[in-house]
């Protein structure tokens, strides 16, 4: 048997598109109105360069099923109300409440979503009364990655 047998299967492997992101944001305290997409601008991962940090939307460049993972933080005295879009619709929230409190808050969740090639996902704050507040800082972050090819 040859020494490197499993060099082929290998690289076979390797020629099945990469995608993966995650990006933080960086601003302070902002006040967020309704149905505003949260940008996050520093990106430290972008393989396959599909996520924008100039309009916080993740667009999937193959069809597959992907995860997708957001946290949000707020600090004193503020919350914040968050949805993760795909396309139009809300599929899924985050709810981070320090709203009657003097310490910061963090919320967090995930999906797993099927996804053709062109579609899109991001961040934006959901419908609430009074108005939310997102603390960036490196706490609010946006990720995600191609489980598998559709």
């Amino acid at each position: 048997m040859p020494l490197f047998s499993d060099v082929p299967q290998k690289r076979s492997v390797l020629a099945e598109p990469q995608v993966a992101f995650y990006a933080q944001s960086t601003h302070g305290r902002i006040n967020v109105g309704e149905h505003q997409t949260i940008v996050f601008d520093q990106v430290v991962t972008n393989v396959g360069n599909a996520y924008n940090k100039f309009s916080g939307m993740f667009t999937a460049p193959v069809s597959g099923t992907y995860a997708i993972f957001w946290s949000t933080f707020n600090g004193h005295h503020t919350h914040l109300l968050s949805e993760l879009v795909h396309n139009a619709n809300v599929v899924g929230l985050a709810w981070s409440d320090a709203y009657d409190h003097d310490d910061g808050e963090m919320a967090s969740n995930q999906a797993v979503l099927p996804m053709n090639a062109g579609d899109i996902a991001y961040v934006r704050s959901a419908p609430y009364n009074p108005p939310c507040v997102a603390d960036g800082r490196s706490f609010t972050t946006f990720s995600g990655w191609l489980l598998y090819l559709a």
